[in-house]
């Protein structure tokens, strides 16, 4: 358990790096962590599409978590088992630009997340109390090759 709670640190304190060099115009290549190779505009096509996917069993609350998840993807370039391991402390701590914070992490949206009667009835890979995206990688790989093939996007995992 302390070697996950570590690599979680590992990761919020490199992406804090990168975001204060950014912000200093000296721009690093690699972060040093696996994250796919989707261009901002896929990440754009992707985020844009899970808002609407009417895939999600016609469910808000589905719709909303995948939306969140791609957000988090796109804005810290983060790898799907990176953003799976995150805690609802991590997601909190993550250093994210202002319209990520207040458009896809809004007060409204993390209390609907972690309150739907939905998840009542639902069994995750992971506890929902304590994890924001409780999905086995599984999961969410096959719904990532679902909505590449949907926006024409191609799939790279």
């Amino acid at each position: 358990m302390q070697k996950g709670t570590e690599r979680r640190a590992a990761v919020i304190t490199e992406l804090r790096e990168l975001v204060a060099e950014c912000d200093t115009g000296r721009a690093r290549t690699s972060v040093g962590i696996p994250a796919t190779s989707y261009t901002a505009e896929e990440y754009a096509a992707l985020v844009a599409a899970a808002r609407t996917d009417q895939s999600q069993s016609g469910s808000d609350f589905r719709r909303l978590r995948w939306w969140v998840f791609l957000s988090l993807a796109a804005e810290t370039h983060l790898g799907v088992r990176d953003l799976l391991a995150m805690t609802w402390t991590d997601l909190h701590s993550l250093p994210m630009s202002p319209a990520v914070r207040n458009e896809v992490l809004t007060p409204e949206h993390l209390a609907s997340l972690r309150t739907s009667t939905w998840l009542e009835a639902t069994t995750f890979a992971r506890e929902v109390d304590h994890h924001p995206f409780p999905w086995s990688s599984s999961v969410v790989l096959r719904k990532l090759k679902r909505l590449c093939a949907t926006t024409g996007v191609a799939y790279r995992g």
